[in-house]
C-alpha cells in the first residue's frame, strides 16, 4: 500500500483534465455561441442549411480552402431532426476522438503514464486553440487525421503480421477514406500527415526490418492508394456539384526574404498562444505569469522535436532508448517529429501567413509536442517528474482562466485577436 501511494503522484495531472472537461461542459453552449462570432466559422452551418436551395447553375464558394469533409458531413446528417445540435457538438467530439487516438499511440510505445500526460495536454486547450477546434471551416479535421494516422501507423508496426484480415482490411479502408476526403478538402494534411506517414513507413522498412515492418509497408502503400482514390473521387463529386474554394487565391506562393523573418516572429508567437502562453500585452499577475511559463514550455518542446527525431533515426540513444526500441517506437517518433518540421518549414516559407490568425496552421505542432515529449520522458523518475510538472503548469494555467467562466474568456480573446488584425472574412454561402 505505501508503495502504491508513493506512485500515485504520477497521475496528479489527470484531475486537471477532468476539471477542465467539467467546466467546459457547464459553459459549452456559451463556447459554441462565441465560436460562431467568427463569420468564417458560422458560414459552415449556413451553407449546409442552404445547400440545394439555389438554382442548378449556382456555385458554392467555401472560402480560402475547400472544406469538403465538413460539407459532406452536414449533407449526410441534415435529415436528422436535431442536426443543428449535432453540427455544434461534432467538432469537439472529433477533437476528443483525435486526443484519444493520439494518447492511445503514446500508450502503445511509452506506457500509461506518458499517455495520461498527452491526454491532459491536448484536452486542456486554451481559448485560441479551442476556438480553432470548434470551427468547422478551419483545419480541425487535419489534427484529427494526425491522431488517426499516428494510431494506425503504430498499430501496423506493432501488430501488422498478427492482425487478421477481417480487422486489417476494414481498418485500412476506413483510414484511407477518412484521410483521403480530408486531404481533398485541405492540402495542409499532405504536409502535416501524409508525407510524415510515408517517411515513417520508409524509415521502419530500412532501419527496423521484420515481419511487422514488411507487412506494414504493404498495408501503408494500400492505404495511400485508397487515399488517392478518395481524394480524386471527392474532388470529382464536388466539382460536379459546383462546389469549390474561392478562385484567384495564391496559397502556394513562396515568401520573400523579409517575409520569412516576419513568419518566424508569427511562428513563435503562434506556438506560445496555442500552448496556453498568451501573455502578450497583459499586466503581470499569477495567471499571466503562468502564461509566460507555458509559452516557454511550448516553444521549448516544439524546438526539441527535430533533435529527438534525429536521435531516433540514428538509433537507440540514452534519451529515448526504451521507447525507440519498443515496437512502433521508431515510426512514432519519425511521424510526429517530421510532421512538426514539415509544418514549420511550410509556414516559414509560405507567403500566406499575415497575422496572429495564422496560428490555425500550426495546431499540429501542439499535437506533436504533446505526443513526443511525454514519451521521451517516460520510465525515468526525474524526467517523468519534470514532464508531470510541466503538464500541471499548462493545465493549471487554463483552469485558472476557466474558473472565471469559459464564455467570457473566449469572447474576450476573440475580440482582442480580431482587433489586432483583420476581421475574419466570410465567403458568400451561394452565388
Amino acid at each position: 500500500m505505501p508503495a502504491a501511494i508513493a506512485r500515485s503522484w504520477r497521475w496528479a495531472a489527470i484531475p486537471f483534465g477532468v476539471l477542465y472537461l467539467i467546466l467546459l461542459a457547464l459553459h459549452f453552449r456559451g463556447v459554441v455561441v462565441n465560436a460562431n462570432l467568427d463569420a468564417d466559422a458560422v458560414s459552415a452551418p449556413v451553407i449546409g442549411e442552404l445547400f440545394g436551395s439555389a438554382p442548378a447553375s449556382a456555385h458554392v464558394v467555401l472560402g480560402e480552402f475547400a472544406w469538403y469533409s465538413t460539407l459532406l458531413f452536414e449533407l449526410t446528417t441534415k435529415w436528422l431532426p436535431a442536426h443543428r445540435q449535432v453540427w455544434e457538438v461534432a467538432p469537439y467530439a472529433m477533437a476528443l476522438a483525435g486526443v484519444a487516438l493520439t494518447a492511445w499511440s503514446v500508450w502503445q510505445v511509452a506506457g500509461r503514464f506518458a499517455a495520461s500526460l498527452t491526454a491532459v495536454l491536448l484536452v486542456c486547450a486554451g481559448a485560441p486553440t479551442l476556438h480553432l477546434l470548434l470551427s468547422m471551416t478551419q483545419h480541425a479535421p487535419d489534427w484529427f487525421c494526425l491522431g488517426l494516422l499516428a494510431a494506425f501507423l503504430v498499430l501496423l508496426e506493432r501488430r501488422a503480421a498478427s492482425l487478421r484480415r477481417l480487422v486489417l482490411v476494414p481498418a485500412t479502408v476506413l483510414v484511407g477514406l477518412v484521410v483521403g476526403i480530408n486531404a481533398a478538402s485541405d492540402p495542409l494534411l499532405v504536409i502535416s500527415g501524409l508525407a510524415p506517414f510515408a517517411l515513417a513507413v520508409i524509415a521502419c522498412s530500412v532501419l527496423a526490418r521484420g515481419p511487422d515492418s514488411s507487412r506494414a509497408a504493404i498495408v501503408a502503400a494500400a492505404t495511400l492508394v485508397l487515399v488517392a482514390l478518395a481524394w480524386a473521387g471527392t474532388a470529382i463529386a464536388m466539382s460536379a456539384l459546383h462546389v469549390g474554394p474561392e478562385p484567384g487565391l495564391h496559397t502556394t506562393a513562396l515568401a520573400s526574404a523579409e517575409k520569412i523573418g516576419a513568419n518566424f516572429r508569427l511562428w513563435w508567437q503562434s506556438v506560445a498562444v496555442l500552448g496556453n502562453g498568451d501573455f502578450f500585452g497583459k499586466q503581470l499577475t499569477f495567471t499571466s505569469g503562468l502564461a509566460v511559463v507555458c509559452a516557454v514550455l511550448a516553444i521549448g518542446a516544439v524546438v526539441a522535436l527535430p533533435r529527438i527525431g534525429w536521435v531516433a533515426l540514428r538509433g537507440p540513444r540514452p534519451a529515448i532508448r526504451r521507447v525507440d526500441a519498443a515496437p512502433g517506437g521508431l515510426a512514432f517518433f519519425v511521424f510526429w517529429c517530421s510532421s512538426a518540421m514539415l509544418l514549420t518549414a511550410s509556414f516559414l516559407l509560405s507567403a500566406t501567413p499575415v497575422d496572429i490568425h495564422a496560428d490555425r496552421y500550426l495546431v499540429g505542432l501542439l499535437y506533436a509536442a504533446a505526443a513526443v515529449i511525454p514519451a521521451v520522458a517516460s520510465r525515468r523518475v526525474f524526467t517523468e517528474a519534470l514532464a508531470l510538472a510541466g503538464t500541471c503548469v499548462v493545465a493549471l494555467s487554463e483552469s485558472s482562466r476557466s474558473r472565471r467562466g469559459t464564455r467570457p474568456a473566449i469572447q474576450k480573446d476573440f475580440l482582442r485577436r480580431t482587433s489586432r488584425g483583420r476581421c475574419p472574412r466570410s465567403p458568400p454561402p451561394t452565388t
